[in-house]
């Protein structure tokens, strides 16, 4: 789930934490842990709260009653699904997320065997996000080999060299050399109006203020979003339907290459013992499945089919996010008068990006403006699809 305000993802990073920890005492609680300790994942989630002041706050979540209230039933599936086996819950959030892997944490068996469990604790358990990035992450998603780190990748043909997938002369240099010479135009405009929208909503005198570019923001958004999406199909088309399924079928959690399990305060998706989800899994990997995507509006629209119709489909939009640019363009935020100080607390004396500026209303904040960016977000409606 894409958290909203600083405290929301505070309380979802502890959200992730407390999962693990309640799972492993409930675990060695009924003696079906290999450890036999829930220390370690207690102390990680606390020592997070007492860090970033959230003790209290966090209680009040529904990253905390989400869990609360389904992580006995859900351990209890984890049981049956693996009776007269012992193993640990283990968080591996960042680990995962720098070999580009979707899990939050782990089944760990004697056997060494891990179960990678991704989660998403939410107000909704039928939908999920599960895939994000700019428009040139996600083209280069599909030709190049994620290595870990933020937006690395492997040289191709050399897995002990690494490079940013943003540093434009070795990108270009590489898709020459791998014979995608013809994707260059696509990316040099995406290169391009990145520039151009940056210059003028992070460094231009006239988007000091929110309120001046709003109606230019949408406009831009639009404007840029259906250029791109044309330009993307067209990619697509000349990357090949064999690697745009694969990375498909990757981006979207349909390559059964991990789980995922869904809390929401009206019920809970695991997969592991979704019937209906283990069907569609089955589906799209089937011989008869067929990937298809087209241009709609500002977004593009896939979908895997088969023999007895559509088994999923989902679209993706090319938009910007402003990622707080902006002080008091939220709808919570309350108007004020003349200057005042931003300040976000973290807790024990920490504070956020643009701490102590002095800032107007709605005016730009001198850091946090500068992560302006591009945007495109994969969300899966499983409702939609049939498997709750």
């Amino acid at each position: 789930m894409g958290a909203g305000t600083q405290k929301d993802h505070q309380h979802q990073d502890a959200g992730e934490k407390y999962v693990v920890y309640q799972m492993q005492k409930l675990a060695v609680s009924n003696g079906t842990a290999l450890t036999d300790s829930y220390e370690k994942e207690k102390l990680d989630f606390e020592n997070y709260c007492d860090e970033y002041g959230i003790t209290e706050s966090f209680k009040k979540s529904i990253y905390c009653t989400n869990v609360d209230k389904w992580a006995e039933s859900v351990y209890n599936e984890y049981v049956s699904l693996f009776p007269n086996k012992k193993f640990d819950f283990v968080n591996v959030e960042k680990e995962y997320r720098d070999q580009g892997k979707k899990g939050d944490f782990i089944l760990k068996f004697v056997d060494k065997v891990v179960v990678s469990q991704g989660l998403k604790n939410q107000k909704e358990h039928t939908k999920a996000q599960m895939c994000s990035g700019t428009w040139n992450s996600g083209l280069n998603h599909f030709i190049f080999e994620r290595a870990p780190g933020s937006g690395m990748f492997y040289v191709p043909g050399n897995k002990q060299k690494r490079w940013k997938g943003s540093v434009i002369k070795r990108r270009d240099k590489f898709l020459k050399e791998l014979g995608y010479e013809e994707l260059l135009p696509i990316y040099h405009r995406m290169d391009e109006i990145n520039a151009k929208v940056k210059k003028f909503y992070v460094y231009g005198d006239e988007a000091r203020f929110y309120y001046n570019i709003e109606k230019q923001l949408d406009k831009d958004r639009k404007q840029y979003g259906k250029e791109i999406s044309l330009l993307m199909v067209k990619a697509l088309n000349i990357i090949g339907k064999d690697k745009v399924t694969e990375r498909v079928k990757k981006m979207t959690g349909l390559d059964a290459a991990e789980e995922l399990l869904i809390l929401s305060p009206d019920g809970y998706l695991l997969s592991l013992n979704n019937p209906k989800y283990m069907d569609m899994l089955k589906r799209v990997s089937s011989d008869e499945s067929k990937l298809t995507y087209k241009v709609n509006g500002q977004s593009i629209q896939f979908a895997f089919s088969d023999n007895d119709g559509e088994v999923i489909s989902w679209s993706i939009p090319f938009t910007f996010n402003i990622n707080g640019c902006w002080w008091g363009n939220q709808k919570s935020v309350e108007p004020w008068e003349g200057q005042k100080p931003y300040f976000s607390p973290k807790g024990n004396g920490k504070k956020g990006k643009d701490a102590g500026t002095l800032l107007y209303y709605q005016e730009r904040r001198p850091k946090k403006s500068k992560e302006f960016a591009t945007s495109i977000n994969t969300f899966i409606d499983f409702k939609k699809a049939g498997v709750c």
